[in-house]
């Protein structure tokens, strides 16, 4: 592939997003008991961090022509290893 190295530093920045997903995802499970307070959270914090994540992930499969699946593998690994 062209430009690993570029491919590389995206897959980064989008484990940095999946990261910021993540922790709103598991956050927001505390609020269970709280009904109201779960979906505000949900749409206040989740949401808008699924969204980064999503626009950062079809940005890569985009620019680098690289499967979906090959993006979650490199990100999961990146994920993984800090």
């Amino acid at each position: 592939m062209k430009n690993e190295q570029l491919y590389r530093e995206a897959i980064k920045f989008a484990a940095d997003a999946e990261e910021r997903f993540l922790s709103a995802v598991e956050a927001n499970k505390s609020f269970k008991d709280d009904r109201t307070l779960c979906e505000k959270h949900q749409q206040m914090e989740v949401i808008p961090a699924a969204q980064c994540a999503c626009a950062q992930q079809e940005l890569i499969a985009h620019l680098f022509g690289v499967s979906d699946e090959r993006i979650h593998e490199d990100l999961a690994r990146v994920i993984l290893s800090r």
